[in-house]
């Protein structure tokens, strides 16, 4: 059996909830949230305030998808150039361009004795001058020589030099620097 008083709290609402909190049914079934209250309408200035950060907001939003829509339309132009490039490589066509930056040279002197008697005619290679360069890039180069006298070094006869050995870095259009070995210039 239920105590009256104790019945008598459960049927009575409570008077110390919350505005917007659910009152319990007497019925025993679920309470039932209040409908919530229409906004306050809103003061003239923070209308407009509203009204011009929602521009705001909305100038942001499109900005961002021309950025993304820029930088996608970058990255797709940088796959298919590097794509284009490793295609090139593999067909062997890149070897062409390695060929264009590789240059070959060279100069040398002969002497031709002709003698009569014991010792006959003789050819000495006296000089022979191999030039080497090579562009690593638009900007940096490669310059080597190596010299080769008498055509064989051995017993102390003939040589072989590194007469220059340097690399030449453009800092500028018409501003170089060189460093390494290299041959002084000079003028007659």
């Amino acid at each position: 059996m239920v105590h009256p008083l104790l019945l008598l709290a459960l049927v009575q609402a409570p008077t110390d909830l919350p505005s917007g909190a659910p009152t319990p049914s007497p019925s025993g079934t679920r309470p039932q949230a209040e409908t919530p209250a229409a906004p306050a309408p809103l003061a003239p200035a923070q209308d407009a305030r509203l009204v011009r950060l929602e521009a705001e907001l909305a100038a942001l939003r499109q900005e961002l998808a021309t950025a993304r829509a820029e930088d996608t339309a970058r990255h797709d132009e940088q796959v298919a150039a590097l794509t284009a490039e490793i295609e090139q490589l593999r067909s062997g066509a890149g070897s062409a361009a390695a060929a264009d930056r590789l240059r070959l040279g060279g100069y040398g002197e002969i002497h031709y004795n002709d003698r009569d008697g014991a010792g006959g005619s003789q050819i000495d290679l006296h000089r022979f001058v191999v030039y080497l360069g090579y562009r690593l890039s638009d900007d940096i180069q490669l310059h080597s020589e190596t010299e080769l006298e008498h055509a064989y070094v051995e017993d102390g006869n003939g040589e072989l030099a590194i007469e220059q050995l340097f690399l030449d870095f453009r800092v500028a259009p018409a501003t170089h620097v060189e460093v390494g070995r290299m041959l002084a210039p000079s003028a007659s």
